[in-house]
């Protein structure tokens, strides 16, 4: 069976799209996947225009029947286009509630960013002791999504969001907003942001004098914070995480060193999502049933694999709600904070 893959090949977030594509291949290489025929598309960093243009070509060149999409903003746009042409679409990379909103065929298998804001919020409160906040958010589904459950979850346990305030995604200049912030003083501030935006921003906010302590989600990974160098030390961030010596050395002895900075996580999310599609199609097929988008849909609602990054199951969802964990910049690396409260 066919399955598209619309993923960041080029730009500024491929980390993310070769993590997953080597993910994929290794499934393939170890023997995960007879049933499945992957074909990679680029959507040059979740550009929209590229992420359409390349699942109609799937569609009509090679008749796919599944067709992985980046994250939200992408499945969004690509839900109309898979409910016409009876394809299954999985974001890979986050999910929200607003897949809910979406046909049945647009699924979400990556993090809950829910879930990963709330996360965040309450560890500011009870770990942190932080009792004020400020808010930072692109111009952006997910940035959005993410700071709207941070403040949710912060509030709800007792704290004061005492700042919030919306930039570009793209911006350079915050050094205004970083002289606001650092009037109100808040004891934490939560900037979900990425792409120009979260250098610029991280940068900015210290050298305004900012001295509480700065949150943020997986838009900073381990190359970002060698970027900001002394001024990311300290900073809390939520990520995919995966601590896994065996996966880590087949990863090494099959790939190689890649030349960008990868999250293993990310790798062991494409190794997952190929042997559960699979797991799927292998079902329908050992029942000598026909691969029909409704099976393959019902087959997705109560299938269960377990896997690299543990238990894939959505449950009779439309979402796998996988919760990320929360990191630390410390020494110029990022390590996990152990026994953090959700």
């Amino acid at each position: 069976m066919p399955v598209g893959v619309v993923i960041p090949l080029t730009g500024e977030v491929t980390f993310f799209g070769t993590a997953l594509q080597q993910g994929i291949q290794m499934a393939v290489s170890d023997g995960r996947t007879p049933d499945l025929n992957f074909i990679f598309e680029d959507d040059r960093s979740g550009d929209r225009a590229a992420t359409v243009s390349a699942i109609h070509s799937l569609v009509a060149r090679h008749k796919v029947r599944v067709v992985i999409v980046t994250g939200m903003p992408n499945a969004v746009v690509a839900d109309p286009i898979v409910q016409k042409e009876k394809v299954i679409a999985l974001s890979a990379w986050d999910s929200n509630h607003a897949i809910e909103q979406l046909s049945d065929n647009t699924l979400g298998f990556g993090w809950s960013n829910e879930k990963t804001g709330q996360a965040m919020g309450n560890f500011s409160l009870k770990t942190l002791g932080a009792r004020t906040a400020a808010v930072v958010v692109a111009h952006d589904e997910w940035s959005e999504i993410m700071g709207q459950a941070f403040s949710n979850a912060f509030v709800a346990g007792g704290g004061k969001v005492i700042f919030h305030d919306s930039v570009e995604l793209d911006g350079t200049d915050f050094r205004s907003l970083a002289a606001k912030i650092v009037h109100a003083n808040p004891s934490v501030v939560y900037f979900p942001l990425y792409r120009s935006s979260l250098l610029s921003f991280a940068r900015q906010i210290k050298q305004a004098g900012y001295s509480g302590i700065l949150l943020s989600a997986e838009g900073i990974t381990s190359a970002e914070v060698k970027q900001l160098g002394k001024l990311a030390e300290g900073m809390y961030v939520t990520g995919a995480y995966l601590d896994d010596s065996d996966f880590e050395q087949r990863y090494k002895s099959r790939i190689g060193l890649s030349k960008v900075e990868l999250n293993l996580a990310h790798v062991a999310l494409g190794y997952d999502l190929a042997v559960f599609l699979n797991a799927c199609v292998a079902d329908l097929l050992k029942g000598h049933e026909a691969i029909t988008i409704e099976k393959l849909r019902t087959g997705m609602a109560s299938v269960v694999v377990k896997g690299i990054l543990g238990t894939t199951s959505f449950n009779g969802r439309k979402t796998t709600e996988r919760e990320q964990v929360i990191l630390q910049a410390k020494d110029g690396k990022l390590s996990r904070v152990p026994h953090t409260e959700s």
